[in-house]
């Protein structure tokens, strides 16, 4: 935290000695240390964050990549989703585009598979 808060600091210092000097265009040296500093800043800031993602979608991905499991292995949809114990009718409506690509290309893989 005191990083930042000091980091902050000599960056607010910089841009107000910018905005105060005659020569501050991008061919400055005081523009360039005032670019490079905001620069490490936003860097650390968005490094320090983790992202968080629900256990719900978790769950849900997870849930997605069973019945593909199923549906790759031979099940038509119906009986995959019943396989991995849920309910299609439910489940339909939570689904994203993404989860539906997936399960079309399991589709296509029990396809391939089939033939072969």
């Amino acid at each position: 935290m005191n990083w930042n808060n000091d980091k902050l600091n000599e960056i607010q210092a910089i841009e107000n000695n910018l905005i105060y000097s005659a020569n501050c265009g991008s061919s400055s040296k005081l523009f360039t240390t005032f670019i490079h500093s905001t620069s490490e800043w936003i860097d650390k800031e968005n490094t320090a964050k983790e992202v968080h993602i629900s256990p719900y979608k978790i769950q849900l991905d997870k849930d997605i990549d069973l019945v593909a499991y199923h549906i790759e292995s031979g099940y038509r949809t119906d009986d995959a989703f019943e396989a991995a114990g849920l309910n299609r009718h439910s489940f339909y409506s939570k689904m994203t585009d993404t989860h539906h690509n997936i399960l079309n290309a399991a589709r296509k893989k029990r396809k391939h598979n089939r033939n072969y």
